[in-house]
């Protein structure tokens, strides 16, 4: 199986299955990864808050920004570049992702996030 199928495969089965998806992105150490799924359309729209019944807030964790956090150190511009094109989101766990990645990366590279 080459990259290209490889691919198919793996988007076929993290776009029609929530499980596998989260699966996938909680496990994803390779940051070969990242273009690919990027150009796919991942890395862009993290969740914010949801607003619940009786004024109860969540914070979704969002697999994507766990994913970033866990590979910033060997593809800092790359994560830089991803986390720098994302949507704005409210959502303080994506935040928290975003900081790890941060830490993870040069100073320069840190600094670009502020």
């Amino acid at each position: 199986m080459d990259k290209n199928e490889a691919l198919a495969a793996v988007l076929e089965k993290i776009s029609t299955r929530g499980d596998t998806y989260a699966y996938f992105f909680d496990r994803l150490d390779d940051p070969a990864w990242l273009v690919p799924l990027a150009e796919a359309g991942f890395f862009k729209n993290p969740p914010g808050i949801e607003e619940l019944e009786n004024d109860y807030i969540r914070f979704p964790i969002w697999p994507e920004s766990r994913a970033l956090a866990r590979v910033a150190e060997g593809a800092q511009e790359d994560v830089l570049n991803l986390i720098l094109k994302c949507s704005e989101t409210d959502n303080p766990r994506v935040h928290d992702d975003f900081v790890d990645a941060a830490n993870k990366m040069s100073a320069s590279n840190a600094a670009r996030l502020v």
